[in-house]
């Protein structure tokens, strides 16, 4: 009975050590989902600012984040006649320095919008 006992706990014991886990990474992720919104917002302008025949070296920050980086697109038709831009930039941070591979596509009142966003 003292041995079920034992058994019981630890079982307990690694589920509530699971629940924990799951819920560190479910506060990561929202936490970095809270902080690239505001670096969307500053590559959105970005992008808009540039000039078009500028298609690389285009610096952006985020002064809510501290994220800054330097990005490059390549400009194309969208398949609704819309036009878009494939980029890539870096990012620093204060999590360290990763590059964001994304497209962003122009709106009918002039705003880019950042349609994809991957960290790679």
């Amino acid at each position: 009975m003292a041995t079920a006992l034992v058994a019981a706990l630890m079982l307990v014991s690694c589920t509530h050590d699971d629940d924990i886990q799951q819920r560190t990474q479910s506060a990561q992720s929202a936490s970095r989902a809270a902080t690239v919104a505001p670096d969307v917002a500053a590559i959105e302008r970005a992008i808009a600012a540039a000039p078009q025949q500028q298609a690389s070296g285009v610096p952006w920050a985020s002064p809510a984040t501290g994220s800054a980086g330097v990005l490059s697109y390549t400009e194309s038709r969208g398949a609704d006649g819309r036009t878009c831009r494939a980029f890539l930039s870096s990012r620093q941070s204060l999590n360290g320095v990763d590059t964001l591979n994304g497209q962003a596509c122009a709106e009918g009142d002039g705003r880019w919008r950042v349609n994809s966003l991957n960290e790679q």
